[in-house]
């Protein structure tokens, strides 16, 4: 009798959530872009090795997607956010 496993992918291995990449939408750059409201070549530079904190994403070969709806995405962006005064919030 074989058993189910339920594998559970984290884009990145600090994550304190864990959410089946299957249950995100995979985007590609110009989607990211699109709804952060940046310029795609932005998204590209921070999914960059030599960039120092990369936008967690997803390498299938030579093409990058996002997990939209991640935990992952979704604390990346939030680490971004400042105060009134200019600062990061920690």
């Amino acid at each position: 009798m074989s058993t189910k496993v339920d594998k559970r992918i984290r884009m990145t291995p600090n994550a304190e959530e864990t959410t089946p990449i299957s249950r995100c939408e995979i985007i590609d750059s110009a989607e990211l872009a699109r709804r952060w409201n940046v310029p795609e070549t932005w998204i590209r530079e921070y999914t960059r090795c030599r960039t120092q904190n990369t936008i967690p994403h997803i390498r299938l070969g030579r093409y990058v997607r996002f997990a939209w709806g991640s935990p992952d995405l979704d604390h990346w962006l939030q680490q971004r956010r400042v105060n009134g005064d200019g600062r990061r919030r920690v």
